[in-house]
């Protein structure tokens, strides 16, 4: 289950990552859990991530893929290659596998899959914000935004416009510390 920047088929699929082993299959709905964008302070560098949430209505929209088996085996504990694009899978990492259930739009049914979520470490150590609070010129929040639209995600899931708005800024109001390089 991909929510981030990797909702971007090509993205996920560029040949330093996943070199095409990812299948978009569809967009799901996580329940339980809250999208927040995280702030190196010292990098000012932002990213994606999800929390669990105590509101009874949080959810996170994203997308299914269908990956091989063989970009999920660890091999001498060496974190495997979706947890290595993912910056997960070893101790220090920011991130840490996670194992949801998400629910597929296509046949309206529960999935059990795996996603990717900031360790209780990261999230104690950067400033996390909502959608709502993150500056909405934040080249990044705009792409997720736009990737949203892309793929068919609910109107009201982020506050998506009707008409798109262009991705488009000043370099003076760009942000250039994005964690994820944007494709």
């Amino acid at each position: 289950f991909e929510y981030g920047m990797e909702m971007e088929e090509a993205f996920l699929n560029s040949p330093e990552r996943l070199a095409g082993a990812a299948f978009l299959y569809g967009p799901a709905v996580l329940r339980g859990y809250t999208l927040m964008f995280a702030e190196i302070l010292q990098t000012e560098q932002f990213m994606c991530t999800i929390v669990p949430s105590v509101q009874p209505k949080a959810e996170v929209w994203g997308v299914l893929y269908r990956v091989p088996r063989r970009v999920t085996v660890h091999n001498n504990k060496q974190p495997s290659l979706l947890d290595s694009i993912h910056t997960a899978g070893t101790p220090t990492s920011l991130f840490a596998p996670a194992s949801v259930i998400v629910r597929e739009t296509y046949h309206e049914r529960e999935i059990a899959c795996g996603t990717y979520i900031l360790t209780a470490t990261a999230r104690q150590q950067l400033r996390l914000f909502t959608p709502e609070q993150a500056d909405s010129m934040t080249l990044l929040v705009r792409h997720i935004v736009v990737l949203a639209r892309k793929q068919k995600l609910p109107a009201y899931y982020l506050n998506i416009p009707a008409q798109p708005a262009s991705v488009e800024q000043p370099a003076e109001t760009q942000n250039p510390g994005v964690a994820t390089p944007l494709p």
